[in-house]
């Protein structure tokens, strides 16, 4: 360990819940309980240790007549000095394809806010224009996309979690680069066994 001069850790640790609500991942699975539902997460990591990440996370969602289906997903992560606060709201479509068989559309559209706690730094001076520019609150757009198949036990499905080209800084000359939205895409596949 003491002659570690890289190391990564996990990162996006709110995917380890789908389980618990898997419109986080996938907005095709709004509304696919049938009724209306109310999700609350919150999750905080390396407990105890100062500036360690925490997520929460609140998420309405029902389905309408005409199988229409919409949500609402409130979110704030905390990592270090990092804080970043976002709204999306979903819409969606259930397209009955056979008995018990569906084909979900989804599409959450929203904005997030990023600010970094510059009271907590131990450098910089009160006019350091690198400290100012830190303050300004950032404002971006947010939308992804998924799309998946239902039957009464087996689910399978594909999602774009950003839609829109994000920015972020690079760990290599703290350049700043562009993540194009179908260099991220998530799959995902499950079954319910019944035992009665």
């Amino acid at each position: 360990m003491l002659n570690s001069a890289y190391s990564e850790a996990q990162n996006i640790y709110n995917f380890t819940q789908f389980y618990f609500n898997p419109s986080l991942l996938n907005p095709s699975y709004t509304g696919s309980d049938g009724r209306p539902a109310l999700y609350l997460s919150y999750k905080k990591q390396w407990a105890g240790i100062t500036g360690s990440p925490s997520i929460a996370n609140i998420n309405v969602q029902a389905p309408l007549p005409s199988h229409v289906n919409v949500g609402l997903n409130i979110n704030n992560d905390t990592n270090g000095l990092l804080n970043t606060s976002s709204v999306l709201l979903t819409a969606g479509y259930t397209l009955p394809v056979a008995k018990d068989q569906f084909l979900r559309f989804g599409l959450s559209a929203g904005v997030s806010s990023s600010r970094v706690d510059v009271s907590s730094l131990n450098f910089g001076t009160a006019g350091d224009p690198l400290l100012t520019e830190l303050v300004k609150s950032n404002i971006r757009l947010l939308s992804n996309f998924g799309l998946s198949f239902h039957s009464q036990t087996f689910h399978i499905g594909v999602s774009i979690p950003n839609v829109f080209q994000s920015d972020y800084v690079s760990s290599e000359a703290f350049t700043i680069s562009k993540l194009k939205p179908f260099e991220s895409l998530i799959f995902q596949a499950s079954n319910r066994f019944y035992l009665s």
